[in-house]
């Protein structure tokens, strides 16, 4: 089952919207997450910031429990939607640890 939902992740997010010829001439965007599981409940933070250096910030109450982990994917999948809806087509990310430094890198 895991295999299955890995596989259908990966098809979902390496489709790409049609593109125009301006498509290399774009620059990089960059995100930033982070998620975070608390007895008083679970939540992740997005920092988005176009090449032009705007930042988008969101942050993301999770309705459900969640382990650390299982926040920082929700993280990753919530800042990938938030791209993919403002036809992000080139993106670096990074994830925080727990301990506020970012991991080389990345995801």
């Amino acid at each position: 089952m895991k295999g299955q939902v890995m596989a259908d992740f990966v098809l979902e997010y390496s489709r790409r919207p049609s593109q125009h010829d301006e498509s290399s001439k774009q620059e990089w965007w960059t995100l930033r997450v982070n998620g975070s599981s608390r007895s008083s409940g679970s939540g992740v933070g997005l920092l988005l910031q176009s090449p032009t250096g705007e930042y988008l910030e969101q942050a993301i109450r999770l309705g459900f429990s969640a382990s650390n982990n299982e926040a920082e994917y929700e993280a990753i999948l919530s800042g990938l939607d938030l791209a993919r809806a403002l036809s992000v087509s080139k993106l670096r990310s990074t994830a925080i640890t727990t301990r506020g430094k970012a991991c080389p890198g990345g995801i």
